[in-house]
């Protein structure tokens, strides 16, 4: 039988899963409800912990379409427009692995800043509450976006922007503050159209997830057996609920 700790960390999976592809904060949900179960795992590494399973699940998902990004750095190849491989990976791939590499840049720039108060605020239901306003806020913004290229590319995507995304992305670290929702909406605010949108967010995910994946591990030592078994719990709900999302939508 599961020991209560197991439990909270299947419930923790279950919640990371559910709310990881839709525009809310799921490590502000992750910190809210860690609190109710009074689960003391420190927040970061619970985060890092339930995003692996997340992170496997986008990489199964766009397989093909990284796939393309890798085999167009070496051949220097291009998708055309409405072809299968079109959205992010219909501009040069150089082009678009160059600009995630930026974002990529600004987030981890901005997360090392940050990251002693986002440890903080796991602690801090009320602070949490704010940041999901905040983000409510953003997400409302969206309304007065009046125009979104009708082409599915990157051609309007320049420095700026990729500097704008990372940094922004950088202060999802804060529980409460929705890295996919923050991310896709400055996108939209830059011109760029839904998909483009979404798919550069999803794709930036995927170093960024990694990377702060294995900071946390590094930087919290030997982990208990105990422990480690339910964060693989955690992990491999995240990864269960994440796929059934992504293959309904």
């Amino acid at each position: 039988m599961l020991d209560i700790s197991a439990i909270h960390a299947l419930i923790l999976g279950l919640i990371q899963g559910l709310t990881e592809f839709l525009p809310v904060s799921s490590s502000g949900h992750l910190a809210i409800v860690s609190k109710l179960l009074d689960y003391n795992e420190p927040g970061l590494l619970l985060e890092a912990s339930v995003h692996i399973g997340t992170v496997i699940a986008i990489l199964v998902y766009f397989r093909k379409r990284i796939g393309f990004l890798i085999v167009g750095l070496v051949t220097n190849n291009t998708a055309p427009l409405g072809s299968a491989h079109a959205s992010v990976s219909g501009y040069r791939p150089h082009r678009i692995l160059g600009l995630l590499a930026i974002s990529f840049f600004c987030t981890g720039l901005i997360a090392m800043i940050t990251k002693g108060w986002a440890t903080s605020a796991f602690d801090n239901p009320a602070f949490v509450g704010v940041l999901f306003f905040i983000t409510a806020l953003i997400l409302v913004s969206t309304r007065f976006i009046r125009s979104q290229s009708s082409n599915a590319d990157l051609l309007g995507f320049g420095i700026k922007v990729a500097i704008l995304i990372g940094v922004l992305q950088g202060l999802a670290i804060f529980p409460g503050i929705s890295r996919s929702g923050i991310t896709i909406v400055a996108a939209l605010w830059a011109g760029q159209n839904n998909q483009v949108s979404a798919e550069y967010s999803f794709f930036l995910a995927i170093p960024t997830i990694i990377a702060a994946s294995i900071y946390s591990f590094w930087n919290v030592g030997d982990i208990p057996l105990d422990v480690s078994f339910q964060l693989v719990i955690a992990a491999a709900i995240a990864l269960k609920v994440s796929g059934w999302f992504l293959c309904i939508g």
